[in-house]
């Protein structure tokens, strides 16, 4: 996990296969997360989304795993299955005051095209979690679509302000504003 943080994720797989190896070890899904999170980090999705698998037929309601398999589902595009992974963690970790499967379930949303739900989430999440990590972001994906006082009021953003990725605010204003239409927005 140490490396993890640190963004050495190479190096943690292997550390943490030689612990999934251990049979003696008492929470045998907290090194499967690891190596999860190691290879979620990499790009390396389907991996990972095994792997958070394997974890949560130990521990269904863990909320790292039941996040960051939802996250491999969306960054697959496979966006249905991402939002009922992404809504039942953030069930799990609501107590733990984590945003993040709130936030990536309502994109999830936006992507199959059920806007109600999705701004729904996103509402929920500034609501549960004001100080959130996720809640200025979701503020502005509200207001950019349409949804604040019922009527579009221009956010200012621009393209360099966002990774340019699956999963980024760019790419979310791509798939509610039509392509480029990032380029309209400057930052506030």
């Amino acid at each position: 996990q140490v490396l993890n943080e640190q963004g050495k994720y190479k190096e943690a797989i292997p550390i943490a296969q030689v612990v999934i190896d251990d049979l003696t070890y008492p929470n045998p899904e907290k090194p499967l997360i690891t190596q999860g999170i190691s290879n979620f980090k990499l790009g390396q999705y389907q991996p990972a989304q095994n792997l958070f698998s394997k974890a949560l037929k130990i521990q269904r309601d863990n909320c790292l795993a039941n996040t960051y398999l939802g996250r491999c589902y969306y960054e697959k595009k496979q966006y249905k299955q991402a939002a009922e992974s992404l809504d039942q963690a953030a069930s799990f970790c609501q107590k733990m005051q984590f945003d993040e499967p709130q936030y990536y379930s309502g994109l999830a949303y936006y992507q199959l095209g059920e806007k109600e739900k999705a701004t729904h989430r996103l509402e929920q999440l500034i609501k549960l979690y004001p100080q959130g990590q996720y809640s200025d972001k979701s503020k502005i994906l509200l207001r950019v679509s349409g949804e604040i006082c019922g009527a579009l009021r221009p956010v200012y953003i621009t393209c360099s302000s966002f990774r340019r990725r699956p999963g980024s605010i760019a790419s979310f204003y791509r798939s509610i504003c039509g392509v480029g239409a990032e380029s309209r927005y400057k930052k506030e």
